[in-house]
Formats: structure tokens, sequence, C-alpha cells
């Protein structure tokens, strides 16, 4: 299996960061670590709250060092899909997008009966499932859970 397939991205949960009082901090943190609010790698828990790890950067016999770890809240995690947009950027469970055929004027991308499809309905009533898309026409708009001032809940 492809490593790339396996990825995931999430909303970074600043508030459940050690070390991040305020916005200063977290500013600080981000231009130190060079990332914004969301982040790309692989999911793992801890008791009930979600990460995502980086990379592994060092393996030997004495210990293991990840490249970062960072909580994300739980709702904003999504599954890479293995297709990337027109622009060649990598699109993720829950992401927003737009399709000049498909769309009006944009939809979510969903795991629909085992399969990653877009929330909208073809002309008859039908899921669209992914692999019936080019992703020539295809654009990425936004994480559906952009908002700055997110409590959970909320669409697209």
């Amino acid at each position: 299996m492809d490593k790339e397939n396996i990825l995931f991205k999430g909303k970074i949960d600043w508030a459940s960061v050690v070390g991040c009082g305020d916005e200063e901090d977290i500013q600080e943190m981000k231009e130190s670590f060079g990332m914004g609010d969301w982040i790309e790698g692989y999911p793992n828990y801890y008791g009930d709250v979600p990460y995502i790890l980086g990379r592994l950067i060092v393996v030997n016999q004495e210990y293991v060092a990840i490249e970062f770890w960072m909580p994300v809240l739980p709702e904003t995690l999504g599954m890479y899909i293995g297709r990337n947009d027109k622009y060649n950027r990598k699109l993720f469970e829950h992401d927003v997008v737009k399709y000049d055929t498909y769309l009006e004027p944009m939809d979510e991308i969903l795991m629909i009966d085992g399969c990653w499809s877009l929330s909208a309905l073809d002309s008859d009533g039908n899921i669209i499932p992914f692999n019936d898309i080019s992703t020539d026409g295809l654009e990425f708009v936004k994480e559906k859970f952009y908002f700055d001032n997110y409590e959970g809940g909320g669409g697209i």
C-alpha cells in the first residue's frame, strides 16, 4: 500500500497544545514549526484525544523520534482519498470542492457505502462516486471546518 494513501488531515486543537496560553504563544509555535491551523500526517489517539503525527525521523534500538504530534479537533479528521485536484492539491474527506459538471456551486467529499463520493446527487438523484469524476475540472475550495471561531458542528 502506498503510504500517501493513509494520510489524514485535521484542524489543530490549539487550546489543547501544551504551552500555548494565548494568541502570541500560538503564533510563535506556528512560526517555529512552519504550520498553520491544518496539519497532515498519520492519525493516533491518546485516550479520547486524536493526534496527527509526523513522520519518523529517528528509529533505533533505544528510541523512536517523531517529527511532530499535534492534537486535532476530532470532527475535522479527514482521510486522504488518493486523488488530487486540478492544481495537484491533495483531497481529503470533508474537503469542499467544486466541479463544473456536477456541482452547484460546491460540494463535500464523503465516504458513502464504502466509496468516496460527493454529497450532491446527480440529475437522476444518484450518488456521484468519485471514481466517475475526472480531476481535470475538480478544484479544492476549502476545508469544511474552516471557520476561525469553529466550536463543533456547522457545515459548508
